[in-house]
């Protein structure tokens, strides 16, 4: 569900702001064409969030005291939400606005909503970087998904191969995307990469650094406001099962 969630509030931040960048008639340019933003909204967040409903059981979840099951829609279910739908929206915008306005004049050229063009090249290299920054984000933060506290570098990737599959599978279909004639133009309004992978690798750094820092933070933070009790872990009057079954 945190995957869905913030994956949708992604989308909707970089759609939403995009309605702000008019071209010279006055219409707002999409950063995502429909077909892109419907090719996210089936394919990049469908088949990781089946895969995520097989994930095992997380090795920790005894650890944790009772009343961390009791809801779902906890504070802490918020936070991650908005920061991870924040996040990815605003890096993914940001790589727009970058090729727009930092490679290209800012020429937003006229109906690229609609039409191909020459007057619509750099709309549609800008909209190229855009979706690929968020559908490799998007698959990097399924494998995130699996725990919400530890690092990715701590998690076990292999347990859940369906999962690691799809992440994998799908980032590598915005290739083709990308790249095939009359798909990337026609149907995507988009154009081909070339500079541009290396701010969509670099918006994947900031998003692992970020990722990564927030799980440290709320690690400090549970450390901290844990009760004394759950940190001491089972008395010695807690019944232990191991004991009682093994054999004599």
């Amino acid at each position: 569900m945190q995957y869905l969630l913030s994956g949708n509030l992604a989308e909707i931040i970089v759609l939403m702001i995009g309605l702000a960048f008019k071209d010279e008639n006055g219409q707002a340019v999409f950063p995502l064409s429909p077909v892109a933003a419907l090719w996210i909204n089936t394919l990049a967040a469908g088949p990781p969030a089946l895969a995520l409903g097989l994930e095992p059981t997380a090795k920790d979840a005894m650890d944790q005291p009772p009343e961390a099951f009791h809801r779902i829609f906890t504070l802490e279910f918020y936070a991650d939400l908005i920061f991870y739908g924040f996040l990815m929206g605003a890096l993914s915008l940001v790589n727009f606005v970058i090729v727009l306005w930092g490679y290209f004049p800012g020429d937003l050229g006229y109906l690229c909503n609609e039409e191909t063009g020459p007057q619509c090249n750099s709309v549609y290299q800008a909209r190229s970087a855009c979706f690929a920054t968020l559908v490799i984000i998007l698959m990097i933060h399924s494998l995130e998904c699996k725990h919400f506290n530890l690092s990715l570098f701590k998690v076990d990737l292999l347990d859940n191969k369906i999962l690691l599959w799809c992440a994998v599978v799908l980032a590598l279909s915005t290739f083709p995307v990308v790249y095939i004639p009359v798909i990337n133009d026609r149907v995507f309004r988009m154009g081909s990469m070339g500079w541009e992978w290396g701010i969509v690798f670099g918006m994947i750094l900031v998003y692992l650094l970020a990722t990564e820092a927030w799980k440290w933070g709320k690690r400090i933070y549970f450390r901290r406001t844990m009760p004394q009790a759950a940190r001491r872990g089972p008395s010695d009057k807690t019944l232990r099962m191991e004991a009682t079954i093994a054999p004599r």
